[in-house]
């Protein structure tokens, strides 16, 4: 888990952005839709945790970044809600608005699309709340997994 963490955190630096509320207690990883230019680092990464996953789970995890990225095929520019957390001592007071009002606030603004995957369905609710709508769900073994979009 630290590694695909990691790797979606470096992912997320070199073609996004990091939100952290003030008292450290939630963070959104925002990737954009510009792509990243093949690099010494790049391969590294990619190479690092394609050796690092059995083969299962790196077949798993390329099956969602496919599903992933079909939902956002349209779209020339778009932001991707890569990750969200809150610790729980900190989740019912605002810390997930706080993460996501002045993104997508821009977004709305500037006609972009926003897209985001969630398996909790108590997490639709909340996203529904702030403008998302179900593209699909796709189901896995016994999850579902909502692919989400806000325009």
């Amino acid at each position: 888990m630290d590694l695909l963490i990691s790797f979606l955190v470096d992912e997320t630096f070199k073609k996004g952005f990091i939100y952290l509320t003030h008292d450290h207690t939630g963070v959104a990883l925002w990737s954009t839709s510009h792509k990243e230019k093949l690099s010494l680092n790049l391969v590294q990464r990619y190479l690092k945790l394609m050796f690092s996953l059995s083969p299962k789970t790196l077949w798993r995890l390329l099956k969602f970044e496919r599903i992933t990225y079909q939902q956002m095929a349209a779209s020339q520019d778009y932001l991707y809600l890569a990750n969200i957390a809150v610790l729980p001592e900190a989740q019912g007071k605002g810390k997930g608005s706080l993460l996501l009002n002045p993104v997508l606030d821009y977004c709305a603004k500037n006609e972009l699309p926003v897209f985001l995957e969630t398996a909790n369905h108590h997490n639709v609710a909340l996203y529904k709340r702030k403008g998302f709508t179900i593209n699909e769900v796709v189901d896995y073994k016994a999850l579902q997994f909502y692919c989400m979009q806000f325009n």
